[in-house]
């Protein structure tokens, strides 16, 4: 198999952390602002993947306190606040939230290079709805 390009597997790379923030969308509202999309859900406020900034464009510590400020009014039903950040996220919001103390946990997000092999047998596929869905989802995950 080839070396793809550095280009070519940022783009790939790219693609899957977008097609992973929509799924995480999907059933939740989606506030896309200058800074940032804000995903949420105010009937689970404790879930978190319903709950949580994504494709964070704040780059200068003004546009960093902007999005902050509106992030406490638009979490206002959720006691957390999460933050989707990759290698996209501009550093001045990394920064900040490392000094506020936020804790990273990393995610591995995969890539199918070629032909799936072999052939899927039956899935039990149903809507994720209570605490203990999700519970499952993540241990999934």
């Amino acid at each position: 198999m080839p070396l793809l390009s550095w280009r070519l597997m940022s783009d790939y790379a790219a693609a899957a952390l977008d097609i992973n923030a929509a799924m995480l969308a999907l059933g939740n509202e989606t506030l896309n602002t200058p800074l940032a999309s804000m995903v949420r859900n105010r009937d689970i406020p404790n879930i978190y993947a319903a709950n949580h900034v994504v494709a964070i464009s704040a780059s200068t510590a003004e546009e960093v306190d902007e999005m902050m400020a509106r992030v406490e009014v638009e979490y206002q039903h959720a006691r957390h606040r999460r933050f989707h950040v990759d290698y996209r996220t501009p550093p001045a919001v990394v920064a900040r939230l490392t000094l506020e103390g936020y804790t990273r946990e990393d995610v591995l997000a995969f890539l199918l290079d070629g032909q799936l092999l072999g052939s899927p047998g039956p899935q039990d596929i149903r809507p994720v709805v209570t605490n203990e869905d999700w519970e499952a989802f993540w241990d999934l995950m």
